[in-house]
């Protein structure tokens, strides 16, 4: 399991030490959806990356054509990419925010309000 999956899986546990208004359903299944677009934009990636790189140079407009296109597939498949890496990036932040103020609640729980 990756770190954040670890994060997500004690928010969860910590859910009623959640605020209210923390969805921590959702933000789970987001990490989920999120796991299963990169993988499927990494195989892309493999696939578009092996593409590029057998297209020998031969000199004709159709392989040109045919190079130009691939690597606009890999292009655009790197940017997908990046901008899935972002969105982790926020994820992250809010699903660790959310975990420690769930933790820091449970705390408080069990301690009293000043320990």
């Amino acid at each position: 399991m990756t770190c954040l999956g670890d994060v997500t899986t004690s928010l969860l546990s910590l859910a009623r030490y959640a605020r209210e208004e923390t969805d921590t359903e959702h933000l789970a299944n987001e990490v989920e959806r999120l796991a299963k677009a990169e993988a499927v934009v990494d195989a892309a990636l493999v696939q578009a990356e092996r593409a590029v790189a057998l297209l020998a140079p031969d000199g004709s407009d159709e392989t040109r054509a045919t190079w130009r296109e691939c690597h606009g597939t890999l292009t655009s498949l790197r940017l997908k990419r990046a901008q899935l890496a972002v969105e982790q990036v926020f994820l992250a932040a809010e699903i660790e925010r959310e975990e420690r103020y769930a933790r820091e609640q449970q705390v408080q729980a069990v301690t009293g309000p000043h320990a």
